[in-house]
Formats: structure tokens, sequence, C-alpha cells
């Protein structure tokens, strides 16, 4: 199946024109953006990243979609290893292990009265 990408910074529109009904839903909620009779028809300067995206999620038949790149140079959160604490920065321990988890508290259930 055919698709066409149209890209503006870390945005991507994706057009897929065998699953396109031609409702006219894009370029009438956004005609700055969605434009048939010019090419390219789709021109993702004329408008803001939300009002795009607000639009592409309108499609009917989801021939429009949305293509997002990761944001770069981002390491990916890593939680300190499990039973350990973090020093505040500067702090000469290192590590410290934590002391082991109470008991779980509730109520009590009082051992059955003999008969």
């Amino acid at each position: 199946m055919i698709k066409k990408e149209y890209t503006k910074d870390d945005l991507t529109v994706v057009w897929e024109p065998g699953l396109c009904i031609h409702s006219g839903a894009c370029f009438r909620s956004l005609p700055s953006v969605f434009k048939p009779l010019e090419r390219p028809w789709i021109q993702l300067d004329n408008a803001e990243k939300e009002a795009i995206i607000k639009t592409v999620e309108g499609c009917p038949s989801h021939a429009l979609s949305i293509k997002q790149k990761a944001a770069q140079n981002i390491p990916p959160f890593q939680p300190p290893p499990t039973g350990e604490r973090n020093p505040p920065s500067g702090s000469p321990r290192g590590g410290e292990k934590l002391p082991p988890p109470a008991p779980p508290r509730g109520r009590e259930i009082p051992p059955p009265v003999p008969p």
C-alpha cells in the first residue's frame, strides 16, 4: 500500500491514499495545512503542531496518521538498584542498604474461642 510522508521538525504526517474516503474533514478543519488542489497537498509549515495533530486524529478513515520522532540524546530512565538509596550529592558514603521492609500491618484476627 502506498504511504506518503510529510515532515516538519519532529512531526511526520503519514497519508495512505488507499484508505482515504475523501470526506474532506481534514481540509475543512485546517485549510491552511490540507490543500487538496496544491502540491504538496499537506503543508505542515502553515499551522501549529497541536492543531495538526488534532485534525489528523479526526480523520474518519484513518488515512492520516502521526509519526513522531523520539527525542534525541535523552537517556532512558534507570531507577537505582533495588535495596539501595542514592546518597545526597557529595556524600562520601555511597549507596546504603535499606532496612528490610516492615511486615504488613492490618487488623489481627484473634484465635477462635474454644466451645
